[in-house]
Order: structure tokens, then C-alpha cells, then sequence
């Protein structure tokens, strides 16, 4: 979690009701949202998200019911993820948008709880899992409707991110799909690469 040390330059700090968890920067609209599990922000009733100009800080309408796991900037507007019920009042499925002004869902949502989001080649990839299994899935969006299940991994994926024109992803599977695999893959937008255990590669200086 994040404490408002965090947030020093900030506004003089931040002092919330509850417990801020993350922040997304958006550079664009030169603008900061931290999410977690928070009522107030300095004085000011929020619903576990707000956004602060650089000068004052701010409610995103009615905010989100649930828990916010991940969030991003993404050309200007803001998703945020996790185990959410609603955004704005609206109800939705684990994913929301704000676009400045209103929430809205993306497409219809996914039944995954979603650990990470990632934006890569003009689409939004998303890790998540269904609640009391082991399992973890990939799919995308491409601006209209989601994937079908890109792929899926036994256990945790712990990060997704982009490096050298690639989605690298990354955490404690051994298994993707029905390949053996060491913790970590990569994807071009068409295809899937990884290493065997056998020959056991130094993978993990993409992390890195």
C-alpha cells in the first residue's frame, strides 16, 4: 500500500480516511488519481478514487464499489480494475473507464478478478482469475469487444508489462497452457515465446 508520504509534493500530503494502494499519472491532462479503499481525502468525501490537478483534489463522480487492483492511464482517460461491482453508480464487471467527465464499462466487462492491465499495440491485455482457483488468464480488448482467452497459467501472474516492442508477462506459473514454462513469457501481438525449464535461460533480465 501507499501512505501519503507518497504524496508529499501533493497538495501539502495527503490525509485519507482508509488506505491508498496505488497512483496513475496522467501526463497528458497533467493529472494524478491514487485508488484504494478510502472514504476522504483531505476533507473531501470520495468513494475509493480521486484525482488531484495540481492544485485541488477531487471525487470521480461516485467513485467505485470494490476493490481497485490496477489502474491506468491510457490515451487520457483513466481504467481501473480489480474486483469492482460499480463505477459511478453504474454497475459493471471488474473494469471501468473515466473519460474526464463519466464512467462507463469496457465492453462487458470480464467475470475474472483482475490483477494487471497493460496497453500494448493498440490493445488493453488484461490478467485475472476467477475467484477460489489457482487459475490465471490472459485476454485483450480492442476497443470494441474482448478477446477469447488469450491464454491461461496455473498459478499467479505477479506483472505485465511492454519491453522492446513486446508484452512481457511474468510471475509464479510453471505452466502456460500445457507448455512448461519458467515464470516468464513474451508476446509479439501474434505469437507466444518462451523458454523451457530444461534450458533454464537468465529470463529475467527483462524485469530487470
Amino acid at each position: 500500500a501507499l501512505s501519503a508520504q507518497n504524496f508529499t509534493s501533493l497538495d501539502g500530503g495527503v490525509k485519507t480516511v482508509g488506505e491508498v494502494m496505488m497512483s496513475a499519472k496522467d501526463t497528458i491532462n497533467n493529472l494524478t488519481y491514487i485508488g484504494g479503499l478510502f472514504k476522504s481525502v483531505n476533507g473531501i468525501p470520495v468513494n475509493n478514487i480521486a484525482m488531484f490537478d495540481g492544485t485541488n483534489w477531487s471525487e470521480l463522480g461516485a467513485g467505485i464499489e470494490g476493490t481497485i487492483i490496477t489502474m491506468k492511464v491510457i490515451n487520457g482517460e483513466l481504467y481501473v480494475a480489480g474486483n469492482i461491482q460499480s463505477a459511478g453508480g453504474m454497475p459493471v464487471n471488474n473494469i471501468a473507464k473515466w473519460n474526464g467527465t463519466s464512467w462507463s464499462g469496457v465492453g462487458q466487462g470480464l467475470p475474472y478478478v483482475i490483477r494487471e492491465l497493460e496497453y500494448f499495440q493498440n490493445k488493453i491485455y488484461i490478467t485475472g482469475f476467477l475467484v477460489n482457483t489457482p487459475t490465471s488468464y490472459l485476454v485483450s480488448f480492442d476497443g470494441t469487444s474482448w478477446s477469447s482467452n488469450l491464454g491461461s497459467f496455473d498459478r499467479n501472474v505477479n506483472g505485465i508489462f511492454v519491453k522492446n516492442n513486446d508484452l512481457i508477462i511474468y510471475g509464479y506459473f510453471q505452466l502456460f497452457n500445457t507448455d512448461s514454462v519458467n515464470g516468464i513469457i513474451s508476446y509479439n501481438g501474434s505469437s507466444f515465446y518462451y523458454f523451457p525449464k530444461s534450458k533454464n535461460p537468465k529470463i529475467f533480465h527483462y524485469i530487470f
